[in-house]
């Protein structure tokens, strides 16, 4: 019989090749009773003391010759316990265990029955004999699946008890294996919170990159929605990424299943709050009149949100097609009943009141867009487009954007924007490669924490590329600890020296004129529930397009080789803008293949490519307006986007 068994134990063996855990090898150290005595019931349970017990490795028995350990020939039962340590049995799945005996057992785990392999129905005693005599010797391996809550975490007793088909049978065999397969473990990601600017609806990526399998591997994904707002759409749900578009405000619940090589599944999920935020302040040039005396310097307009800061001019902010149009002039002269001064050189606006003195912590999303007029010529002189200003007794703001003059740092071209931070120690200067060129339009979106002490947070972005982030101090300390007014428009300081206005002159640059299109800003306070969430959405001045920002699109500033934008574009597009029936093309700048994902401003899903090098993309079915490209590469994400005109 012995050469049949052998066969047979190759051949389930051969069945059950996938990779499993042996959480109890054959071959184990066993404690045994072997005097022939009856252990009633009390020996299978959890904290039965067996001390005094012997104690040896398998094959246990007798008889057979392959014995690790000869125990005594004595009655019909012999008695094995064993502790097995599983910290966390969740962790596996497909309990199985594996035993050998000759020639009846009954198993308990932690006292309680699980199995019975060759023994009678009914009670078993210690004089109970095996139903009938295994002609393989104890050398087939028997095979049994466990529940899942067989086990528990921690330490498990495992108590079995050979029988014998009779008390003079010449042998006795026992070994015992327990195994079981890893699950795999799904990770659907860091729970996300989406900032939106009503009516629009949002767009986001669930990513189960992190997913893995420890004992084998993934084959299949499955993204579900378990709860959430009606009206989203879920796209490549059976891929390691998924898309979401249509999302609204509330609370949205994804789960993210993986099965792995041997079919077992698990699950992770993960949350999407979508916020929607409303600009605390928002000035529509459109609806907006202006006091028919003009802007005199303090003067409050905008319904009482915004207060006028200029010198010398009253009407050197004046509406334009719907835009606020800026203007600082050198040929304009200054009323003399105003100031002595020579020549204009501020023409800003602030938001009101002024001294506004923000506590420290506070949070502030600011998005807006500037149009160079079609003249501009670029000066000698810096020009400040941007400041926060504390509003104290310290002369310099806070921070501000700066269009630099000539070599004001090493390499610095004429007409390059920098950011210029006066509250970090060291104090920033930095340039950032872009420079406007006439008729171009930027989209600027600022972010900022204010505080002290290397706390604070400032960031910058120009059409969608961030060319700025800094964590670090943006406002003063003591006695001007507080976050000081925004400022929009043209300061141009050096021109209170006219010998400075010469300079420009010479150059060509004897006026500076910008149209400044939609402000929107959000500020929050610690504790606001959307407090830190990225707004970016939700003040972004490219949802604002009509025909000068289209024309004005037609070309993009400049980017100087003197310095590099910190995140380098993962792709290009254009041209943007493309007239509808034309082609546009996504290049990507890596060697990588990429993925791009397009939506509409209404968050709705168009396309999804995996695009290797390039792709040309037909506009017949995209209606004239704004379109969101994102771009993925490995774990990077990035922003584009296209126009599309009649």
């Amino acid at each position: 019989m012995k050469p049949a068994s052998l066969c047979l134990v190759v051949l389930l063996i051969g069945i059950n090749v996938h990779s499993q855990t042996v959480l109890l090898p054959f071959g184990s150290a066993w404690k045994y009773l072997d005097d022939g005595t009856d252990q009633n019931t009390g020996w299978r349970s959890v904290g039965f003391a067996d001390i005094q017990w012997k104690s040896g490795l398998a094959p246990l028995g007798f008889g057979d010759g392959d014995e690790a350990t000869i125990v005594n020939k004595t009655g019909i039962t012999t008695y094995f316990r064993k502790v097995v340590n599983i910290q966390n049995p969740a962790q596996y799945a497909n309990y199985t265990v594996q035993i050998k005996r000759d020639d009846g057992a009954v198993v308990y785990i932690n006292g309680n029955k699980i199995l019975k392999s060759n023994m009678p129905s009914g009670n078993i005693t210690y004089k109970s004999a095996a139903s009938k005599i295994t002609p393989d010797d104890g050398n087939e391996i028997k095979i049994f699946s466990l529940t899942s809550n067989t086990l528990i975490s921690g330490n498990n007793t495992i108590a079995v008890e050979v029988h014998q088909a009779f008390d003079t049978n010449p042998d006795l065999s026992f070994d015992f294996q327990l195994i079981a397969d890893v699950v795999p473990v799904a990770i659907a990601g860091a729970n996300q919170i989406i900032t939106l600017s009503p009516p629009a609806t949002g767009f986001t990526i669930l990513d189960g990159n992190a997913s893995y399998d420890p004992d084998g591997t993934i084959k299949k994904y499955l993204w579900t929605k378990v709860s959430g707002p009606a009206g989203s759409t879920l796209l490549n749900a059976k891929t390691v990424a998924a898309n979401i578009s249509g999302l609204v405000a509330g609370t949205y619940v994804y789960r993210l299943a993986v099965t792995d090589n041997n079919d077992i599944t698990a699950s992770d999920d993960v949350s999407i709050t979508v916020l929607q935020a409303k600009p605390t302040l928002f000035v529509d040039w459109k609806n907006t009149s202006l006091p028919v005396d003009g802007l005199p310097d303090g003067k409050q307009f905008g319904n009482n949100k915004l207060r006028s800061s200029t010198a010398y001019d009253a009407f050197n902010r004046t509406l334009a097609n719907g835009k606020l149009r800026i203007m600082v002039d050198s040929q304009v002269p200054v009323d003399p009943n105003v100031s002595s001064a020579k020549y204009h050189y501020r023409a800003e606006f602030t938001e009101w009141p002024w001294h506004i003195n923000l506590a420290e912590g506070t949070e502030q999303w600011v998005g807006w867009s500037y149009y160079f007029s079609n003249d501009y010529v670029r000066g000698v002189t810096p020009i400040s487009i941007f400041q926060n200003h504390a509003g104290g007794t310290n002369p310099y703001p806070a921070f501000q954007l700066e269009l630099a003059k000539p070599n004001q740092l090493p390499g610095a071209l004429g007409g390059e924007v920098q950011v210029i931070n006066n509250c970090s120690s060291p104090k920033v200067r930095k340039l950032t490669s872009i420079r406007p060129n006439p008729g171009d339009r930027i989209d600027i979106i600022c972010h900022v924490v204010h505080a002290r002490d290397g706390n604070g947070l400032l960031e910058f972005w120009i059409n969608g590329i961030k060319i700025h982030s800094q964590v670090g101090s943006t406002i003063y300390p003591a006695p001007e600890n507080w976050g000081g007014n925004n400022k929009w428009g043209i300061y141009h300081h050096q021109w209170t020296d006219p010998s400075n206005v010469q300079l420009d002159i010479a150059a060509g640059h004897t006026r500076f004129e910008l149209l400044m299109g939609n402000l929107r800003q959000i500020t929050r306070s610690p504790g606001d529930p959307e407090y830190l969430s990225d707004s970016k959405a939700a003040i972004d001045p490219a949802q604002d397009i009509d025909e000068i920002s289209l024309s004005a699109r037609s070309a993009q500033p400049e980017i100087s080789n003197t310095t590099s934008v910190e995140e380098k574009k993962l792709f290009d597009v254009y041209p943007s803008p493309v007239k509808r029936g034309n082609d546009f093309t996504i290049r990507g700048n890596t060697k990588q293949n990429f993925e791009v994902t397009i939506i509409n401003q209404a968050g709705q899903l168009l396309y999804n490519y995996n695009v290797h090098e390039s792709v040309n993309i037909n506009t017949t079915n995209m209606p004239s307006g704004l379109y969101f490209l994102w771009c993925k590469v490995e774990s990077q994400n990035q922003r584009s986007k296209i126009i599309v005109t009649e």
